[in-house]
């Protein structure tokens, strides 16, 4: 089944198929299970290569570069930037705080992250400390950014996937 995500965000979709799967339910319940993830899934990173983004046609028609480090988030529509840094400090708490805030509208549920870069280690530890004191998370899971992704966002990509649990389908 095609999730509609790259990279985590799809690895965290697939988990949450085989946690269905262990738990004895059907391929139909894991698969609506999946669908319900990828749904629900959630984004925030910082890129250097912003211009791979938009060249390669990842980039949302219209979203200019802010002046600083955009801080961006993969929509159905593609990259979209939801704010921009001077540092990469202040990058890391724009980061933090778009998962904060799915934490607090995630109710009751908690969430599972996955941090990750792509040649940008510093970034992602960082990342992971701040995430680390939020209200709500329940597992942060590091992954490394892998080519495919890599080759839209170039060296230098950090940042952080989540998902409220357990999912609501």
């Amino acid at each position: 089944m095609d999730t509609g995500q790259a990279s985590f965000a799809e690895g965290l979709c697939v988990l949450e198929g085989i946690e269905a799967m262990a738990e004895g339910k059907s391929a139909a319940e894991a698969a609506l299970r999946v669908e319900a993830a990828s749904n629900g899934v959630g984004n925030t990173f910082v890129v250097k290569g912003l211009d791979l983004a938009r060249r390669g046609g990842r980039l949302v028609r219209g979203e200019d570069a802010p002046v600083g480090i955009p801080v961006l988030a993969l929509t159905g529509e593609g990259m979209k930037v939801e704010g921009s840094a001077t540092t990469l400090e202040e990058a890391t708490e724009l980061m933090a705080g778009h998962v904060e805030k799915a934490a607090r509208t995630a109710g009751d549920r908690r969430l599972r992250i996955g941090v990750g870069h792509g040649a940008a280690r510093e970034i992602a530890a960082a990342l992971r400390a701040r995430i680390e004191q939020i209200e709500g998370v329940e597992e942060i899971i590091e992954y490394q950014v892998g080519p495919a992704v890599g080759a839209h966002t170039g060296a230098g990509t950090a940042g952080a996937v989540y998902l409220a649990r357990p999912v609501v389908f």
